[in-house]
């Protein structure tokens, strides 16, 4: 995924990692990442799908499961 940002003089592409990336990046299952981040399944999933926002304690669990910084978890 890209996000474009128009400047007044330039166009710049900056790259997000979403939770589906780092799945694809890491190779690990939901199941893994859950076992990891004590979180549920369900709401690794909702998160990866876009469904559910992560709160700033859930971005740090899912953050550490995947080796991650927090910022790479949106």
């Amino acid at each position: 995924m890209t996000l474009w940002v128009r400047t007044p003089r330039e166009e710049i592409t900056l790259p997000i990692r979403t939770i589906d990336l780092l799945f694809e990046e890491t190779g690990l299952s939901i199941e893994e990442i859950a076992e990891r981040s004590k979180l549920e399944c369900e709401r690794i999933e909702a998160i990866a799908v876009g469904r559910w926002t992560p709160s700033p304690d859930e971005r740090q669990r899912l953050a550490a499961a995947f080796g991650a910084t927090i910022e790479d978890i949106s």
